[in-house]
């Protein structure tokens, strides 16, 4: 048996009162702080601790991949198969599928998902620094497993909220 079917195992053997008081939520909020007709700038905080800025697209009707999603609350997840190590995707976006927190620079990097960097410069729809920023913030999420890479893992709620009038 390999180490991770033994820690899984392991794990399954535990009473389910101490497995569930080890899985701990995780409240991701994107704020978005200003909008033009291009794009929004906001800030991204983990469980209350600003990580770093995020840029999307517009909201445009809802389209997919083109438009920002609605101000509202999400559950989400984790993806593992990207290069970038994973992803969080929110689930039940109500006309929407497959948007997720990743990085990215520009406006275009985006098809409808939430980009993380850092706001610098005259350009409104531009971020430097995506990588650093998306590795600060995979970081404060690890914070929330018990077990890295075995099956437990957070309960993921993603926030988006608008401080634009």
């Amino acid at each position: 048996m390999g180490y991770r079917t033994l820690a899984t195992l392991a794990l399954l053997a535990l009473p389910a009162s101490w497995l569930h008081a080890q899985v701990r939520r995780v409240e991701i909020l994107i704020e978005r702080m200003s909008e033009t007709n291009d794009c929004i700038q906001g800030n991204l905080y983990v469980d209350g601790k600003l990580i770093c800025n995020t840029l999307e697209r517009p909201e445009i009707g809802n389209i997919n991949d083109i438009s920002s999603v609605r101000p509202g609350r999400y559950q989400a997840k984790l993806r593992k198969d990207h290069a970038d190590g994973w992803r969080i995707e929110l689930l039940n976006v109500p006309g929407r599928g497959h948007v997720q927190i990743h990085i990215g620079n520009v406006r275009e990097q985006s098809l409808g998902c939430v980009l993380v960097g850092t706001i610098e410069g005259k350009s409104p729809c531009a971020l430097k620094w995506s990588r650093e920023a998306y590795l600060r913030f995979q970081e404060e999420v690890k914070k929330s497993e018990v077990v890295p890479d075995a099956i437990l893992r957070p309960d993921i709620w993603v926030g988006i909220r608008s401080q634009v009038k």
